[in-house]
């Protein structure tokens, strides 16, 4: 057995971060590849989610030793291929690797090789980088560009993934969204039910609207509504009221089918869709009477309490003060 085989199957082999480091610490630096560093990371990132780990010493040693590894061999090795450097941004994120050399580095080098990335890959890329809340250089940027011309390419996992991590790191990214607004609309019931919800809410949070898209997302939710998870439904109807995107079709059978299941709502997700009616200036009888039967005061924040009075405010009520609250949802029924 050659000692990079040798190598390669204690890593795979490795049950506990302890002995990942133990296989990390006695091997000669001279067999590491691109493959067995990625290979590394992406054990010691699985190993570190699992339950109770994610704090403990050792993952933060595992996380030390890895990086240290990764600057020995002159931290991006230049052997690495799209798939690898996906795969170890990914653990990246797992471990929380916040080297500003290591960001530095990856931003700087592989621009000019997003396009032999697949769209999984990329999407991977762009997540992973938007959960170091890492968008400096020119990387994320041409990602994002390649992703666009390759719309038709992209699934919906990948749509709603890039989606949020554009959100998360406040990035309108005009080409990705005015091509998913183009390629998209007739691609709807290709998307799970939470992926739809995170795409609206995404978009909402950037501020970037497109009537068709909405309109598409819309009318496809109507149709799977049982589909759906109350936070997914709570979501999906903030992002349409932040976006001021009115939907009569779409706001009544939303708000019908969530009055009959409103005590599955968190009080968080109650809060948002009222917001969103009172953004929108819809009322809904039954919603409003359901609220009052599910209202958990006890549970309320002083920004539900605010969100919540605005909004009936804007549905045409008399503003109240936080202990009227329970109380003006009565009356609005």
């Amino acid at each position: 057995m050659s000692g990079k085989t040798w190598l390669a199957a204690r890593l795979a082999n490795a049950s506990t971060l302890q002995s990942l480091c133990e296989a990390v610490e006695s091997s000669p630096r001279y067999l590491w590849s691109s493959e067995l560093l990625t290979t590394a990371w992406h054990t010691a990132a699985t190993l570190t989610t699992s339950p109770g780990v994610r704090t403990s010493l050792q993952a933060e040693s595992s996380r030390r030793l890895l990086v240290r590894l990764l600057a020995e061999q002159r931290r991006l090795r230049p052997d690495f291929d799209a798939r690898s450097m996906a795969c170890m941004v990914w653990a990246w994120s797992k471990l929380r690797v916040k080297e500003k050399d290591l960001m530095d580095d990856l931003s700087e080098r592989f621009p000019g090789q997003v396009l032999q990335f697949s769209t999984k890959d990329l999407s991977r890329l762009i997540y992973g980088l938007a959960q170091l809340r890492h968008r400096s250089g020119p990387l994320v940027p041409a990602a994002g560009d390649v992703l666009a011309q390759r719309m038709d390419e992209s699934n919906s996992q990948t749509v709603a993934n890039v989606s949020y991590a554009f959100c998360l790191m406040k990035l309108k990214h005009r080409n990705f969204f005015t091509s998913l607004a183009e390629k998209m609309p007739d691609r709807m019931n290709e998307f799970k039910p939470q992926e739809l919800s995170i795409l609206v809410y995404s978009c909402a949070l950037l501020r970037v609207r497109n009537d068709r898209l909405l309109g598409a997302v819309c009318e496809e939710a109507r149709g799977r509504l049982s589909e759906f998870s109350p936070q997914n439904i709570s979501n999906l109807l903030y992002g349409v009221g932040l976006l001021q995107f009115l939907s009569q079709p779409f706001l009544h059978d939303t708000c019908s089918f969530s009055s009959v299941r409103m005590s599955s709502f968190s009080v968080q997700g109650i809060s948002n869709m009222t917001y969103a009616l009172g953004l929108l200036g819809y009322q809904h009888p039954m919603f409003l009477r359901s609220i009052c039967g599910s209202l958990r005061v006890d549970e309320l924040l002083p920004q539900h309490i605010g969100n919540m009075s605005y909004a009936l405010g804007q549905m045409g009520f008399r503003r109240c003060q936080p202990h009227e609250l329970r109380c003006r949802v009565q009356q609005a029924d």
